[in-house]
């Protein structure tokens, strides 16, 4: 979970992730939530600090019985891809949203495709296919502010695909015709037709994301009445990643919730 702010760094207008939080579970007899900052931003810097111990990494660790090196080796290949998108210079809505979707699929296409160099190309191609619906305005979208990434960033992302070169190397071999293999089969990018992409992520929003504006998802009649309760607003909470070496003082706090 990544709570943004819009704020000025050096007299420059810019979003930041104030804090990663990850939610560890929920206590529905308190209606509590038990959270744990992962990353947070020192405003000074302008950059993140690694809050110690974070538990979902160890429970992924524990569940899927991965060594600490596997951990690491997966951690490692999403900092390729989206080092690679920085790299690229991608950041348009549907290209992103469609790597990282296709990453969650079938990681070893996309890291073919980012070994090959092809990712944007194949990218380019899911607008001409008839099974994938993109129904995003290009001049609407052309108004979206993105920050280009600093000279810092540049040189931070080449870096890591240089590190990991070796790894990319071992991808080239994999055979892979483009992105649309690696995406689910009932992918629907029709925002107006309040569609999932892959059946987890909301589509029904407007292309121009600012800060203020909400995120609304369709709603169905739920089959029986169920108890409600407050929950975080989707145009207060967004995910994203950060990356930092730094350590820091950190620990769990738990949030309440009270029903209204």
């Amino acid at each position: 979970m990544s709570i943004q702010a819009q704020t000025r760094v050096r007299g420059r207008k810019v979003r930041r992730n104030q804090a990663l939080t990850e939610i560890n579970s929920y206590d529905a007899e308190n209606d509590e939530i038990n959270v744990q900052d992962v990353y947070t931003w020192k405003a000074g810097a302008d950059e993140f600090t690694r809050q110690p111990g974070p538990q979902i990494l160890e429970e992924i660790m524990f569940d899927r019985g991965w060594s600490r090196r596997r951990l690491e080796d997966e951690l490692h290949k999403r900092e390729v891809i989206l080092a690679y998108l920085i790299d690229r210079r991608i950041s348009a809505y549907e290209k992103v949203a469609a790597t990282i979707q296709a990453f969650i699929n079938d990681p070893d296409t996309i890291l073919a495709l980012v070994a090959r160099d092809r990712l944007e190309e194949s990218l380019d191609d899911l607008r001409e296919m008839e099974t994938v619906f993109m129904d995003i305005d290009d001049e609407t979208e052309a108004l979206v502010p993105r920050p280009s990434p600093d000279e810092g960033t540049r040189t931070r992302a080449a870096g890591i695909l240089d590190e990991h070169a070796e790894m990319l190397d071992s991808y080239r071999q994999v055979d892979t015709d483009g992105v649309e293999e690696a995406l689910p089969t009932d992918l629907d990018w029709n925002v107006e037709s309040g569609g999932d992409v892959g059946g987890s992520l909301p589509t029904s929003v407007e292309v121009d994301r600012s800060l203020d504006a909400g995120l609304e998802s369709p709603t169905e009649e739920p089959p029986e009445e169920r108890p409600t309760r407050t929950e975080v607003r989707a145009e207060d909470i967004s995910f994203a990643g950060a990356a930092a070496d730094d350590e820091g003082d950190g620990g769990v706090r738990t949030t309440r919730y009270d029903e209204e």
